[in-house]
């Protein structure tokens, strides 16, 4: 299996101490190649079993505004933590994120090509095939 998460903090909804501190977008990749897509909800408070997580089928905004009932996985809870909850960045983030680096390396180095392809120099060995007379002119 391929397990594939991002992580999703809201943080307006801490400030207002709603019981949820994070969703966690999480797709599994099946042995035919398709995906399963879920959720994964981790609140701030556990319930009577001593647990703050839950795992569900991911809804599509349509089922999520028809307020479908979610189709629970399963429960957990969070076993070790390092305190600190990191929001995953989406492909569009990185995306541009890589251009403003990009941009910055160009500023600080006005030679610098992403990707750019070797020059060769005119007249250069690379550009004649090799002959036996070339040995001669090795200096070793």
């Amino acid at each position: 299996m391929t397990f594939i998460a991002q992580m999703t903090t809201d943080y307006s909804q801490l400030k207002n101490n709603c019981k949820m501190a994070a969703l966690i977008e999480l797709s599994v990749k099946r042995k035919d190649g398709t995906y399963d897509y879920f959720t994964i909800s981790v609140n701030n408070e556990t319930n009577k079993y001593a647990q703050n997580v839950s795992m569900f089928k991911k809804q599509t905004k349509e089922q999520h505004d028809a307020k479908v009932q979610k189709e629970y996985i399963g429960n957990g809870r969070v076993f070790w933590t390092d305190g600190t909850c990191v929001r995953g960045k989406t492909k569009e983030e990185l995306k541009a994120e890589e251009e403003v680096n990009q941009r910055q390396a160009a500023k600080a180095d006005p030679t610098y090509q992403p990707f750019s392809t070797p020059q060769i120099a005119p007249n250069s060995p690379v550009d004649k095939p090799y002959t036996p007379e070339d040995e001669d002119q090795l200096p070793f």
